[in-house]
């Protein structure tokens, strides 16, 4: 600061006080700006999860409607399970479907798929998905024991709640198991739920009516024209 006196200006610094109260206020000023960044970051980051969470979700439920919608009137469902303390653990084997993958920019093909819940140590569970080079079903629909998956992939980790049921149509009643080899269930439905907050999800997919052999051959010959 300056200070006249007869015509003369004297210069003068400011007092420690002055500092000392000027630093405490850039300092709260400082740490007010702070902690105001920090929580809009917070609140980003978890918006973001939050969003990618739900995609994969998402993507899982459009991956099942595919794969069941796309089903051939000819394969085959086999639905087990498996009754723990906790959990219903379901095996899911879906055969007769052609299913081409790439693995290691390889193209491959499997006779069987099977979709398992797998239960870890923290109570969760873990959604697999096995690709096998030959076919787990027998002719009679009892599946076959020792065969090795060739590949296999998680499609979702730490679920709490993953359980198939199938609905029979000829009595409308849904059933934790499927094993008849000769027709295949009305519908499917997954029951979902991701964490104990969530509220539990069911999704229920069309399953293609088992066709007759010479029926679906009929069909092919007069579709294309041949005699």
């Amino acid at each position: 600061m300056r200070k006249r006196v007869d015509n003369v200006f004297i210069c003068r610094g400011f007092s420690l006080l002055e500092v000392m109260v000027s630093m405490l206020l850039l300092a709260m000023l400082m740490t007010m700006i702070f902690s105001i960044s920090k929580s809009c970051l917070g609140v980003s980051r978890d918006v973001r999860e939050v969003q990618n969470e739900s995609a994969k979700q998402e993507a899982l439920i459009h991956f099942f409607r595919d794969h069941f919608l796309n089903l051939p009137g000819n394969a085959r469902l086999d639905l087990q399970v498996e009754d723990t303390a906790t959990h219903y653990l379901s095996n899911l084997v879906v055969e007769g479907v052609p299913t081409a993958f790439s693995f290691g920019s390889r193209p491959m093909t499997a006779e069987a798929v099977e979709f398992v819940t797998v239960l870890r140590r923290d109570k969760f569970l873990d959604i697999v998905m096995r690709y096998y080079d030959e076919p787990l079903l027998d002719p009679t629909g009892k599946r076959k024991e020792g065969l090795k998956p060739s590949r296999e992939l998680t499609l979702y980790e730490k679920v709490l709640t993953f359980e198939w049921e199938a609905l029979d149509g000829r009595v409308l009643e849904w059933q934790y198991d499927w094993t008849v080899p000769t027709r295949q269930p009305f519908q499917l439905k997954l029951k979902m739920k991701f964490t104990p907050q969530d509220v539990l999800q069911e999704q229920v997919f069309f399953i293609p009516p088992k066709e007759n052999p010479e029926t679906f051959v009929n069909r092919s010959i007069s579709a294309s024209g041949s005699p």
